[in-house]
């Protein structure tokens, strides 16, 4: 790595531990690609927990700052999933300390305008993989990196001959955006199809073992949309390919920039298209083990987070960063009166019907999703209503 600037760099990772925040479903995406690979390139690399559910918003805050002053550290790589970071705490680190504040934002196909885009003039550096999220950061005037997902380099496992598989197709991942309606399809036309994940009939599964079930099929699907119609650059196939498997995937407009589409990976258009080319790859062997082989070497050789982080962290060396000092943000904190008067009556109205715990939900997202469209500048502040009102439930 490139680090004739700074010889041994301190850096701080700050990202959610858990994946949303609960320990039961093990460790976040960010925590097992990010930090293991800033690991494999710091050695001064210290971790701090952003989203700690069973702390208020509030304290996640104060111990943030007081890490920070701490260990004082030249670069804070943080992945922020919500509203868990106030923009002051970000204001108080930049003017009280000489560090590089770095966001790898997630998502950003459909969660620019709500998340990312307000953070991003807090931050010295926003990664995304989205091209058309890369250009809105460039407008906002704010030194964005362009890069893409990949895979974890302790995930890295050689291609298992199609005979040696215990699953001829799996999918790992959520049941919502019609997926249902084509894996029900593919298995009324007679293929074995295994889907792990919220809302499927084998459940979640511990992220260590979803390597083991990729190395293990024969098969991995992976399907491109999130939200609304518009599909985008998903990090699973970066993931299929590195624990060795075929993956036949959904495309997505930017797939074909790390991939070759009919020599590393295979793509389907229509839920017809992937049952015909499912059927066809589990008849034709040979041809299965020769692209899963292919796609493991291209990720293997490029696309794993270690090589990732390198690429970023050059990028940022190469720049060159003004040393300006924030604003002060005025924080009114006697704006919670009426908010929370319209929680607690929508509260009690919707624990009439669904429950307490799903009523909790659909009231806090009632006012994330006011809240970002009418008060931006202050959702992710200390004024935030959400933040203030509900933590991170």
């Amino acid at each position: 790595m490139n680090t004739h600037l700074i010889k041994h760099p301190k850096v701080i990772f700050a990202a959610s531990k858990y994946a949303f925040g609960e320990v039961k479903r093990d460790f976040s995406t960010e925590y097992q690609s990010f930090f293991y690979a800033l690991k494999k390139e710091y050695k001064d690399i210290n971790y701090f927990n952003t989203y700690n559910k069973k702390k208020s918003v509030k304290n996640i805050n104060r111990s943030f700052l007081k890490y920070c002053r701490k260990n004082k550290p030249d670069y804070i790589f943080m992945s922020l999933a919500t509203y868990e970071i106030y923009t002051e705490t970000l204001v108080q680190i930049k003017n009280e300390l000489n560090t590089v504040l770095i966001n790898w934002c997630s998502d950003d196909s459909w969660r620019f305008e709500q998340h990312s885009g307000i953070y991003a003039p807090f931050f010295d550096v926003n990664i995304t993989t989205d091209s058309d999220a890369y250009n809105k950061f460039k407008k906002l005037k704010t030194f964005p990196i362009l890069s893409n997902w990949g895979c974890p380099d302790q995930w890295l496992s050689s291609v298992k001959t199609e005979n040696k598989c215990k699953f001829d197709v799996i999918f790992i991942g959520s049941s919502y955006m019609g997926r249902k309606k084509i894996i029900n399809y593919l298995k009324d036309s007679g293929i074995k199809v295994q889907c792990f994940g919220h809302g499927w009939e084998n459940g979640s599964v511990k992220s260590k073992k979803i390597p083991y079930l990729m190395n293990n099929a024969k098969i991995c699907l992976n399907f491109s949309k999130s939200r609304g119609v518009k599909r985008q650059l998903k990090a699973r196939p970066f993931e299929i390919t590195g624990s060795g498997s075929l993956c036949l995937t959904e495309d997505s407009p930017q797939l074909g920039k790390f991939f070759n589409k009919s020599k590393d990976i295979i793509t389907f258009s229509s839920k017809k298209d992937l049952k015909n080319k499912i059927i066809y790859f589990l008849k034709n062997k040979d041809k299965r083990d020769k692209i899963a082989k292919s796609g493991f070497l291209k990720c293997k050789n490029n696309y794993i987070y270690s090589h990732i982080i390198d690429a970023i962290f050059n990028k940022i060396l190469e720049h060159k960063f003004s040393k300006k000092k924030y604003k002060e943000i005025k924080t009114n904190l006697n704006t919670f009166i009426f908010p929370k008067l319209i929680k607690n009556i929508l509260f009690f109205l919707f624990k009439l019907f669904v429950g307490k715990t799903k009523s909790l939900k659909i009231v806090r997202r009632f006012f994330f999703e006011i809240e970002w469209r009418f008060r931006k500048k202050h959702i992710y502040s200390k004024s935030g209503w959400t933040s203030n009102l509900f933590n991170l439930i």
